[in-house]
């Protein structure tokens, strides 16, 4: 699977569910869109990939695939356009269906420009702020494994003689949690914690930590060396996990 594909797959399928957690935990954004009752749809028009938002009494769920009559339709001509445009770069404008309801369309980028809070360089102080920035970074490189493991010859290579593994990451102590199950098929990510315990656990010391980590302040090697990442488990496996982290870095921030 080409690159660009694979990317507009991580920014479809992976940042835009993100959105889900901004409109629970962000008050501004919550009571934005607590009467919404619509459907907004991400598409690109040459790979006949899609998402759809679904807006119903201040909840939002993040779908896959094509929505039959949506209210807004949001279409890319390629992916190079569909990423450029949710990396910030300049490019083409993508084609928007359903202009006339301009005021919800406005609306809609104000949500979307709140995934600006991903960017590295988006420095967050406000405690709550900073709580989702992390969960938000955490679950884009967890599900982002699961997107690669279906066309990226690297990661599809490092995960051939995985056995159904269980890995965990922590950010201690009361969270975000998120695991993943690796076999040679693929990566499948959930949040939460595995009940049934894990093959390795990477535990961050605490939220400043995982901030640090996870927006590349410091270096993964580093945070090792300063127990500010404690691996548990089968730490060869947690060696393996960390270089597969590493290629998710690579896509996210090309």
């Amino acid at each position: 699977m080409e690159e660009e594909l694979m990317r507009a797959n991580i920014y479809l399928y992976v940042i835009l569910p993100l959105l889900e957690e901004v409109v629970k935990e962000d008050k501004k954004m919550a009571k934005m869109v607590r009467k919404w009752r619509c459907v907004v749809q991400f598409q690109v028009r040459d790979k006949e990939i899609s998402a759809h938002l679904v807006f119903s009494g201040g909840d939002l769920k993040v779908k896959r695939g094509t929505y039959p009559a949506p209210t807004i339709t949001i279409s890319f001509k390629d992916v190079e356009n569909l990423n450029q445009t949710f990396s910030g770069k300049k490019s083409a404008m993508p084609k928007v269906k359903g202009i006339w309801h301009i005021f919800l369309l406005l609306k809609v980028l104000k949500l979307l420009n709140f995934l600006q809070i991903l960017l590295p360089e988006k420095e967050v102080t406000d405690p709550e702020l900073r709580r989702l920035k992390v969960k938000m970074l955490l679950y884009a490189a967890v599900f982002a494994l699961g997107e690669l493991s279906k066309g990226d010859e690297y990661v599809k290579r490092t995960i051939q003689s995985s056995s159904d593994r269980i890995v965990q990451w922590r950010v201690k102590p009361e969270g975000p949690f998120a695991y993943a199950k690796m076999d040679k098929t693929g990566i499948e990510a959930f949040k939460g914690v595995h009940d049934k315990g894990s093959y390795v656990s990477m535990e961050l010391r605490d939220l400043d930590a995982a901030y640090d980590v996870l927006t590349g302040k410091v270096d993964a090697l580093k945070a090792v060396g300063q127990r500010m990442i404690v691996f548990k488990g089968a730490v060869g496996y947690g060696e393996k996990v960390g270089a597969l982290m590493k290629r998710v870095e690579e896509f996210l921030n090309p």
